[in-house]
């Protein structure tokens, strides 16, 4: 994850007395991937699928934040008040991240229920997740979202090699295709609304690798989204 959205959740831990997790690594999982899965090799197939169903738990959950600053408002997992901006449902980031926020818990359920289908009766105690959204502009929000998504694709790409199941790799690309999409629709939108007066930074329509989408590593992707991460 880029150095924008660790700074990002510096600025969240600083204004909480809540608990934050460690960061996490892919070696040890804790919850809320699920599962505690010490000294598991690191191509076991459960260990990839917990750490995409921690990602996608933490991504559906800031696409539910999202939507309640962006327009009504609403109280977050951890108690805390969202006030809204009071956008309505035709604007185009509202609009989208509205389509885009089920698919994303289509992502969580799927992987949860890959889980359930591998080891019976998995924990199912997620932490839950502050963003601090409360205080994030309207363009902070989108530029969050947007690179929750960016990180996500390049996550799949960093983990799919790590799969040792063709069913679980061909699901795991047509997430990650999936995630690709999502990218591209909210980066144009981002260029829509902000490019030419916002501060935000906004994402490049292409990559510096070469015309290829970059990879993160599990154990960079885990430290990164941590500090969102609220102990139960």
């Amino acid at each position: 994850m880029t150095a924008a959205l660790t700074m990002g959740a510096g600025a969240a831990a600083a204004a909480l007395s809540l608990a934050k997790a460690e960061a996490l690594t892919y070696k040890e999982i804790p919850e809320p991937g699920y599962l505690n899965l010490p000294g598991l090799s690191g191509g076991h197939d459960i260990k990839v699928l917990n750490y995409a169903l921690t990602l996608e738990d933490l991504e559906s959950d800031l696409y539910y934040q999202a939507l309640l600053r962006l327009t009504v408002g609403g109280v977050n997992s951890v108690g805390k008040t969202i006030p809204g901006l009071g956008l309505g449902d035709d604007e185009p980031d509202v609009y989208y991240i509205n389509q885009i926020a089920p698919v994303e818990a289509e992502h969580r359920d799927f992987l949860r229920g890959s889980l359930n289908g591998l080891i019976n009766g998995i924990a199912q105690k997620p932490y839950r997740y502050d963003f601090g959204i409360e205080t994030k502009s309207r363009a902070d929000v989108l530029a969050l979202v947007l690179l929750a998504e960016t990180t996500g694709t390049q996550a799949y790409l960093g983990a799919v090699p790590l799969l040792k199941t063709r069913a679980f790799i061909t699901a795991a690309a047509a997430i990650q295709g999936t995630e690709a999409r999502h990218t591209a629709v909210l980066t144009a939108i981002q260029n829509e609304l902000f490019n030419s007066s916002s501060p935000v930074p906004v994402a490049p329509l292409a990559t510096d690798n070469g015309g290829r989408e970059g990879t993160q590593d599990p154990d960079a992707v885990l430290a990164s989204v941590s500090p969102f991460i609220v102990k139960p």
